[in-house]
């Protein structure tokens, strides 16, 4: 997930949040696609910024949250406090806090590749059992005459006239 402003959006990316107005109405929902037209409104409407799904655009943090960057700023933030008991316990628990939710994005991420996976696979699957579905079994046609011989008509006498009328 990665919030960018709206001039980087691009059609065919996917919202992870819902797009709201400044006053909370909601303008497109969660999993919408973009397109063109959508960016358009969302311009007319005022909106700077939006949550798009995974991290299509590099926006120069190299590639890390920033749940990652905060983490990693912990020992700077609380370095003149390394005497005081309670500060050095609020930054472990601000650690271990980060660190869980750095790993639950993560396992999230890898969730969510892996649900894209596996619907790629079961739509593959559903157009492989529709197309056996609507395929015409082939059967073979016997025929009883040579290929290129023409089917005799009954004859009704040896000089190989056709009946005609029953006679």
């Amino acid at each position: 997930m990665q919030k960018i402003p709206l001039d980087l959006a691009a059609p065919g990316m996917k919202l992870a949040k819902p797009v709201t107005k400044s006053d909370g109405l909601v303008l497109v929902g969660a999993g919408v696609e973009l397109t063109t037209t959508i960016i358009s409104r969302f311009r007319a409407s005022g909106v700077q910024s939006l949550t798009v799904q995974g991290r299509p655009v590099d926006l120069g943090d190299d590639g890390g949250n920033d749940l990652e960057r905060i983490a990693g700023r912990l020992d700077h933030l609380f370095r003149k406090h390394g005497q005081d008991r309670f500060m050095v316990t609020l930054r472990n628990m601000l650690r271990r806090f980060f660190a869980e939710r750095i790993a639950a994005a993560k396992a999230a991420e890898e969730a969510e590749a892996a649900a894209i996976a596996a619907a790629a696979e079961a739509a593959r699957e559903e157009a492989e059992a529709q197309a056996a579905q609507n395929r015409i079994p082939l059967v073979p046609l016997v025929d009883d005459e040579p290929e290129g011989v023409p089917a005799r008509p009954e004859v009704a006498n040896g000089n190989g006239a056709p009946r005609e009328n029953g006679r």
